[in-house]
């Protein structure tokens, strides 16, 4: 017997395919407001309001995950990262493994059940390569029924975001800087935290020096005024 086959509906009668591209633009503009709340160091639910040099972003990844199954996120925090973001992130992901699997974890209600719209959001400051980097990562869930796949029993879809970027010395007190790396940094030696604050104290004496110069360089000269006598 032969295989039947179904002709397909218009695009303008595609309903799903409606609903999949107004999910995907929600997702998306999602992704971009937190990228630029945290290039402009804007303090709100999703951002510490740290600011970052020049605005920019080392960094960035945006992916969108969906999910067919119930429990798709391993027990395994190691698996789940591997799932989930790339290694360009392992460090900070790895720190932050337990509060994303507890946002990740547990049964997605299907839709007809109820709607699920769930944001989780968190920034961290690390020291790397001499430099004190901002981490923030954004997370949303959603269990929209239709996201433009085939399987019948898509549960839930996850928007995962990503970035990173150089903090501004200027912006920030030394004493917030000391906070944010012990909690970063918890299996440190307090000699190795030492040692890590004594180098972050030189870079910003020596940034603090760059950016005198820099102002001193960008200030404009003083006008000059030749009177010439008749």
């Amino acid at each position: 017997m032969g295989a039947k086959v179904a002709k397909p509906n218009p695009a303008a009668d595609n309903k799903a395919k409606a609903d999949a591209d107004l999910a995907m633009k929600a997702l998306n503009k999602s992704a971009e407001n937190f990228l630029a709340e945290v290039r402009l160091g804007t303090a709100s639910a999703t951002t510490l309001g740290y600011k970052l040099i020049d605005q920019k972003l080392e960094s960035q990844e945006i992916q969108v995950v969906v999910q067919t199954q119930e429990n798709v996120v391993s027990d395994d925090i190691n698996d789940a990262i591997d799932s989930v973001f790339s290694g360009d992130w392992k460090s900070v992901v790895k720190f932050a493994a337990k509060e994303i699997i507890s946002f990740l974890g547990g049964e997605t209600p299907k839709p007809a059940e109820e709607a699920v719209n769930k944001e989780w959001a968190k920034s961290y400051l690390m020291w790397e390569s001499n430099a004190l980097v901002q981490y923030s990562i954004y997370l949303k869930k959603t269990n929209a029924k239709s996201i433009g796949t085939t399987q019948a029993d898509t549960e839930s879809t996850l928007l995962v975001c990503i970035c990173r970027g150089i903090v501004d010395y200027e912006w920030i007190d030394p004493e917030t800087i000391v906070y944010e790396l012990s909690k970063t940094q918890p299996d440190m030696t307090p000699k190795e935290f030492q040692e890590m604050i004594d180098n972050v104290y030189n870079e910003l004496l020596m940034a603090a020096q760059m950016i005198a110069v820099k102002r001193r360089t960008a200030a404009p000269s003083a006008s000059t005024t030749t009177s010439i006598t008749v």
